[in-house]
């Protein structure tokens, strides 16, 4: 029971990597109190990418939301997205966690649930999970079908995955 205590506690973040996360997804994403499309084959999003509802509304063009109501979203939105890194069942620094709750704040918990990158990690393959950030700089255009490598994404993975290699204090 204690053990299965620890393990449940192991990847929470602390309130300094809270804020840190904070620092980093929001620096990634960007503020946009106007309802946008990222990318011409993307969902409605605003806030700090948030992409759900607001207030039990769709995002539609035109929609309007302050920067106190941006804040809420992500809350709510980094907190459904750090869920995912229970399923990750070896420990990890800070700035792992960081970089892993932003990619999954990107490519949603589906994803990294399902990805080759949570499977290297639970063996302990650390550099071959790194290596898997790589793979995520696509985005399926809604007209042709095909997956297009998008530079936006290319420089978040890097940016992640930079992070995830890079010792806590460094």
């Amino acid at each position: 029971m204690v053990e299965e205590l620890k393990e449940n506690k192991r990847n929470e973040f602390s309130d300094i990597e809270i804020v840190r996360a904070r620092e980093f997804i929001q620096g990634s994403e960007g503020f946009r109190a106007c309802a946008y499309k990222p990318t011409p084959n993307d969902v409605w999003t605003i806030g700090y990418g948030h992409t759900g509802l607001v207030d039990g509304k769709p995002i539609t063009k035109g929609m309007v939301i302050t920067k106190e109501k941006a804040e809420e979203l992500y809350r709510n939105d980094f907190k459904a997205h750090s869920t995912p890194l229970k399923k990750v069942k070896v420990s990890l620094t800070g700035n792992q966690k960081i970089a892993l709750v932003s990619l999954i704040y990107n490519i949603g918990a589906g994803a990294f649930e399902n990805s080759t990158l949570l499977k290297k990690l639970n063996s302990g393959d650390y550099k071959g999970a790194a290596n898997e950030f790589d793979r995520y700089i696509h985005q399926k255009n809604k007209k042709t079908g095909k997956y297009e490598v998008l530079n936006g994404l290319i420089d978040r993975r890097a940016k992640e995955k930079k992070l995830f290699l890079t010792p806590d204090g460094e």
